[in-house]
């Protein structure tokens, strides 16, 4: 799933009925557009289940707005969409039924890396110090997401003093200033064990004495296939079967074992 030429383009609307498919494991990279009938409705839209194909209808219509058909590969020359989790724009003001903004919950659905870069960027805080020590949002983790860098530059504080980056509330990573003459460090946080979708990560400076660190921009390692931890949700059933199965020909095989020993009494 996903954008590229050899992904499989899905997009998802939701309305009256429908969920959000980009939040399960395995499928973050499917365009989900929430849409507001009540708020935003269409001509000919006559019942709950009709809202969605005709603002699809509408989008096709209106292809300078850019979304819906005009993100279709069967478009001759398809717009990518600015995010994967979308909906209709809540300010009163708003009265355009092809007017999409960013999902709330998902913050602009940027990764762990971007949402990083892009306040340390603007000094939202650049820094974690002991007035300041704390810092966090919501990050999306694309299915095919493994590794995050964290880049940080101590300024001051004691040997025991770290950084940590908790992610869901689990700590994933945590870097202790220590001995080193050389306060730069990179660190390698892990995805590939997280599911995809929204995720709520938090920095956090931990010294018993004043301390400062500087937190920089990182990246994110993507892989083409999403990790295995992803398809757990068919690999459980495919588990279970597969231990009914040997366990159904092992009780098979114990029947024929006492067969024979019964004829040979």
């Amino acid at each position: 799933i996903g954008t590229g030429e050899d992904s499989t383009f899905v997009d998802n609307y939701p309305s009256h009925f429908g969920i959000r498919y980009g939040r399960d494991a395995g499928l973050g990279d499917v365009i989900d557009v929430a849409l507001d009938p009540d708020r935003f409705p269409l001509e000919d839209s006559v019942s709950q289940h009709s809202y969605a194909w005709r603002w699809y209808i509408e989008s096709a219509k209106h292809p300078a707005a850019g979304v819906g058909f005009a993100w279709s590969p069967l478009n001759s020359q398809p717009t990518v969409p600015v995010a994967h989790q979308l909906q209709h724009p809540e300010h009163d003001d708003a009265d355009n039924p092809l007017e999409l903004v960013l999902a709330d919950d998902v913050k602009r659905g940027r990764n762990l890396a971007e949402t990083i870069s892009e306040r340390a960027s603007r000094g939202e805080p650049g820094e974690l110090n002991s007035s300041v020590s704390t810092f966090g949002g919501w990050s999306w983790r694309r299915s095919g997401d493994q590794l995050a860098t964290v880049n940080v530059r101590w300024l001051e504080g004691p040997p025991d003093a770290a950084v940590i980056l908790e992610l869901n509330g689990a700590e994933h990573w945590r870097s202790t200033r220590g001995w080193s003459d050389q306060d730069d460090r990179h660190g390698v946080v892990p995805l590939g064990s997280m599911r995809a979708g929204l995720s709520r990560y938090e920095l956090r400076l931990d010294s018993p004495e004043p301390a400062a660190v500087e937190i920089g921009p990182g990246t994110v390692r993507r892989l083409p296939v999403p990790g295995l931890v992803e398809y757990r949700s068919w690999l459980r059933p495919l588990g279970g079967i597969l231990l009914i199965g040997v366990s159904v020909a092992l009780e098979r095989r114990l029947r024929r074992r006492r067969r024979r020993r019964a004829a040979a009494t």
